[in-house]
């Protein structure tokens, strides 16, 4: 929408996992799904995104629907590498089968039946609407993940980066 009111604007889009180095990289705002450790940037929290185990129904039936977390400990977990400690309780951590830098990879393997995965809801919803991912351990509490605007400073902000960042809010 930002667009339709600034169509001379010319956005530059990078999507990445990896968290890059703004000043650097010359970027002047991203979107983080994780706590900003550099101080010397400026981190507005956006909103909160809940976060599901999921798994493909073809998966569960051939090795069996974990029913607690000892269950899932034999399970093959597919890992994001910035988030090795898994959230649920005492902050488990998964012994993976496979880890990627990746979200969109951890989905793509656990639609082909490669295991759990636990994915942000903006990346697994429409799965688990259609059928193709199933929430495992439904039960589980966990804490919905928080999700971050961030830029290098507040002095000498474009004008059109203040607008677009005014937008977002």
């Amino acid at each position: 929408k930002f667009k339709q009111y600034y169509p001379s604007v010319i956005i530059d889009l990078i999507v990445t996992d990896t968290p890059l180095n703004l000043i650097n990289e010359g970027i002047d705002l991203a979107f983080r799904a994780a706590p900003l450790n550099d101080s010397g940037l400026i981190c507005r929290r956006l909103a909160f995104i809940k976060r599901y185990l999921v798994a493909s129904p073809a998966y569960l039936e051939r090795s069996g629907r974990p029913n607690s977390l000892v269950d899932l400990e034999h399970h093959a977990c597919l890992v994001h590498h910035a988030l090795t400690h898994w959230p649920l309780g005492k902050n488990w951590q998964p012994t993976p089968s496979l880890t990627s830098n990746s979200l969109l990879t951890l989905r793509e393997i656990a639609l082909n039946q490669g295991g759990i995965a636990l994915l942000p809801h903006y990346v697994c919803q429409h799965d688990i609407t259609q059928h193709q991912l199933e929430i495992v351990l439904p039960e589980l509490k966990i804490p919905d993940l928080p999700f971050y605007m961030i830029y290098p400073s507040r002095e000498y902000l474009p004008p059109i980066l203040q607008k677009f960042i005014d937008f977002i809010q």
